[in-house]
């Protein structure tokens, strides 16, 4: 139960730091380039920052981005975020996920999410895209969520933030 509620506390600052990403952290246009793009990294190194402004350790779970799990006994790859007691199997609470809305894996992402909760013992995973997405392709990721299993949408065009989850 305690879990429970330092995740829901985590979340709530996760969607308000999502809503303070501002759109110099999101569209960035190169010297010499025609057209400003989504940049994955940039977005997720300001979310991380927003994060840790607004959600200060009250427990002894800690925030961290991009854990190298390449040599982990049991997990593979590198989710963007973890929530978790660092040494312990035991105390994994949230991996997350971050896309920009063209990237075309973001399917892949939520399965992926799905395997750490189930392999990793995470309790929850948040699947999070920026960018703009039609409502048809975004109601098609919900049909593929799993329970505590979040989809953040943040529609920067509107800078709205939507949580959906399956009912």
């Amino acid at each position: 139960m305690e879990q429970d509620n330092i995740f829901f506390e985590f979340f709530e600052k996760y969607q308000d730091a999502t809503r303070r990403i501002s759109k110099k952290f999101w569209e960035i246009k190169r010297f010499g380039a025609p057209d400003a793009k989504l940049k994955e990294r940039v977005y997720c190194y300001e979310l991380y920052h927003q994060i840790r402004c607004m959600w200060k350790d009250s427990s002894d779970y800690v925030l961290h981005g991009e854990m190298d799990k390449i040599d982990h006994s049991i997990l593979n790859g590198i989710p963007d975020f973890i929530l978790h007691k660092p040494e312990s199997m035991e105390s994994n609470l949230a991996v997350i996920e971050v896309k920009h809305s063209d990237n075309s894996a973001i399917t892949d992402d939520i399965v992926k999410l799905h395997n750490y909760m189930l392999t990793g013992r995470y309790t929850y995973s948040i699947c999070h895209v920026f960018g703009t997405l039609s409502e048809k392709r975004l109601r098609s990721f919900i049909r593929i969520l799993v329970p505590n299993q979040y989809f953040v949408y943040h529609n920067v065009k509107e800078n709205e933030v939507r949580v959906l989850q399956i009912e």
